[in-house]
Protein backbone atom coordinates (compact mmCIF):
# COMPACT_ATOMS: atom_id res chain seq x y z
CA UNK A 1 0.00 0.00 0.00
CA UNK A 2 2.72 2.34 1.05
CA UNK A 3 4.64 1.48 -2.31
CA UNK A 4 1.44 2.54 -4.29
CA UNK A 5 0.80 5.81 -2.54
CA UNK A 6 4.46 6.45 -3.20
CA UNK A 7 3.85 6.23 -6.70
CA UNK A 8 0.73 7.82 -6.89
CA UNK A 9 2.12 11.03 -5.39
CA UNK A 10 5.31 10.69 -8.19
CA UNK A 11 2.96 10.88 -10.43
CA UNK A 12 0.79 13.32 -9.56
CA UNK A 13 3.35 15.69 -8.60
CA UNK A 14 5.22 15.28 -12.24
CA UNK A 15 1.75 15.92 -13.64
CA UNK A 16 1.25 18.98 -12.03
CA UNK A 17 4.59 20.32 -12.66
CA UNK A 18 3.80 19.65 -16.63
CA UNK A 19 0.29 21.52 -16.23
CA UNK A 20 2.15 24.59 -14.64
CA UNK A 21 5.32 24.23 -16.76
CA UNK A 22 3.03 24.75 -20.00
CA UNK A 23 1.35 27.44 -18.42
CA UNK A 24 4.41 29.21 -17.49
CA UNK A 25 5.86 28.74 -21.15
CA UNK A 26 2.82 29.92 -22.81
CA UNK A 27 3.33 33.28 -20.66
CA UNK A 28 7.17 34.00 -21.38
CA UNK A 29 6.89 33.11 -25.20
CA UNK A 30 7.59 36.54 -27.16
CA UNK A 31 4.60 37.71 -29.37
CA UNK A 32 5.68 38.89 -33.06
CA UNK A 33 4.58 42.45 -33.91
CA UNK A 34 3.62 41.45 -37.01
CA UNK A 35 3.99 44.91 -37.94
CA UNK A 36 7.11 45.20 -37.30
CA UNK A 37 8.41 41.83 -38.34
CA UNK A 38 5.52 39.80 -40.72
CA UNK A 39 5.84 35.74 -39.96
CA UNK A 40 7.33 34.06 -42.99
CA UNK A 41 4.69 32.22 -44.86
CA UNK A 42 7.30 29.25 -45.80
CA UNK A 43 9.93 29.05 -43.39
CA UNK A 44 13.36 27.97 -44.85
CA UNK A 45 14.57 24.15 -42.89
CA UNK A 46 17.78 22.99 -42.36
CA UNK A 47 18.39 20.25 -45.11
CA UNK A 48 21.61 17.32 -44.76
CA UNK A 49 22.80 19.28 -41.53
CA UNK A 50 23.33 22.24 -43.51
CA UNK A 51 20.54 25.27 -42.63
CA UNK A 52 19.62 28.20 -44.75
CA UNK A 53 21.54 31.71 -44.24
CA UNK A 54 20.01 35.10 -44.34
CA UNK A 55 22.69 36.59 -46.73
CA UNK A 56 21.34 40.40 -46.46
CA UNK A 57 18.46 42.69 -46.72
CA UNK A 58 17.98 44.76 -49.82
CA UNK A 59 15.45 46.85 -51.27
CA UNK A 60 15.47 45.81 -54.75
CA UNK A 61 11.50 46.61 -55.39
CA UNK A 62 12.31 50.34 -53.93
CA UNK A 63 9.19 50.25 -52.19
CA UNK A 64 10.28 51.00 -48.56
CA UNK A 65 10.26 47.15 -47.17
CA UNK A 66 13.67 45.50 -47.37
CA UNK A 67 13.61 41.86 -49.29
CA UNK A 68 15.81 39.14 -47.55
CA UNK A 69 17.63 37.23 -49.27
CA UNK A 70 18.20 33.26 -48.17
CA UNK A 71 20.44 31.19 -49.52
CA UNK A 72 18.93 27.54 -48.45
CA UNK A 73 21.16 24.33 -49.05
CA UNK A 74 19.53 21.66 -51.19
CA UNK A 75 21.92 19.15 -51.63
CA UNK A 76 24.60 17.53 -49.54
CA UNK A 77 27.24 17.99 -52.08
CA UNK A 78 28.42 20.61 -54.09
CA UNK A 79 27.12 23.32 -52.07
CA UNK A 80 23.60 22.67 -54.22
CA UNK A 81 21.33 25.64 -52.94
CA UNK A 82 18.01 27.76 -53.73
CA UNK A 83 18.38 31.76 -53.41
CA UNK A 84 15.11 32.79 -51.61
CA UNK A 85 13.70 36.58 -51.55
CA UNK A 86 11.53 36.95 -48.95
CA UNK A 87 9.45 40.15 -48.71
CA UNK A 88 6.88 41.05 -46.00
CA UNK A 89 7.06 37.41 -44.88
CA UNK A 90 6.13 36.23 -48.21
CA UNK A 91 8.37 34.29 -50.78
CA UNK A 92 8.36 36.68 -53.43
CA UNK A 93 10.94 35.01 -56.05
CA UNK A 94 13.00 31.44 -56.01
CA UNK A 95 15.81 30.75 -57.77
CA UNK A 96 16.36 26.58 -58.79
CA UNK A 97 19.62 24.56 -56.84
CA UNK A 98 22.35 25.24 -58.96
CA UNK A 99 25.97 24.19 -57.71
CA UNK A 100 27.59 26.50 -55.39
CA UNK A 101 25.20 28.83 -55.56
CA UNK A 102 25.82 32.37 -53.98
CA UNK A 103 24.29 35.74 -53.67
CA UNK A 104 26.27 39.20 -53.63
CA UNK A 105 25.65 42.85 -54.12
CA UNK A 106 27.99 45.24 -56.05
CA UNK A 107 27.50 48.44 -56.86
CA UNK A 108 23.83 48.84 -55.67
CA UNK A 109 22.75 45.90 -57.67
CA UNK A 110 22.39 42.37 -56.99
CA UNK A 111 23.76 39.35 -58.22
CA UNK A 112 23.71 35.29 -57.95
CA UNK A 113 26.38 32.99 -59.43
CA UNK A 114 26.93 29.60 -59.63
CA UNK A 115 28.81 26.37 -60.92
CA UNK A 116 27.42 25.57 -64.35
CA UNK A 117 30.21 22.85 -65.29
CA UNK A 118 32.57 20.66 -63.80
CA UNK A 119 35.32 18.42 -64.59
CA UNK A 120 35.14 15.04 -65.75
CA UNK A 121 35.73 13.43 -62.40
CA UNK A 122 32.99 15.98 -61.06
CA UNK A 123 35.82 17.38 -58.63
CA UNK A 124 36.77 20.93 -60.30
CA UNK A 125 34.76 23.38 -61.50
CA UNK A 126 35.32 24.69 -65.01
CA UNK A 127 32.72 27.02 -65.81
CA UNK A 128 30.98 29.41 -63.75
CA UNK A 129 27.88 31.60 -64.34
CA UNK A 130 26.73 35.06 -62.94
CA UNK A 131 23.24 36.57 -63.39
CA UNK A 132 22.01 40.14 -62.33
CA UNK A 133 18.57 40.16 -60.67
CA UNK A 134 16.04 43.09 -60.98
CA UNK A 135 12.86 43.66 -60.07
CA UNK A 136 10.65 45.78 -63.34
CA UNK A 137 7.33 44.98 -64.56
CA UNK A 138 6.06 44.32 -61.02
CA UNK A 139 7.99 40.96 -60.60
CA UNK A 140 11.47 39.71 -60.28
CA UNK A 141 14.16 38.82 -62.74
CA UNK A 142 17.23 36.75 -63.79
CA UNK A 143 19.20 38.99 -66.66
CA UNK A 144 22.47 39.42 -68.14
CA UNK A 145 24.02 36.00 -68.08
CA UNK A 146 27.56 35.94 -68.28
CA UNK A 147 29.27 33.04 -68.32
CA UNK A 148 33.29 32.71 -67.38
CA UNK A 149 36.09 30.22 -66.87
CA UNK A 150 37.25 29.33 -63.60
CA UNK A 151 41.15 29.16 -63.03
Amino acid sequence: MKKFIKISFILLSLFVLYFLGSILIKQITPRVDEKICPRVEKIPECSYGLCPTYEFSWDLDQNGHWESFINVPTTMNKAGAEIWIVDEGKLVFKVETETNMSVFTKEERVFISYVSEYSEDGIYPLKGVTEEIIFSDNRYQLINKEEHIIK
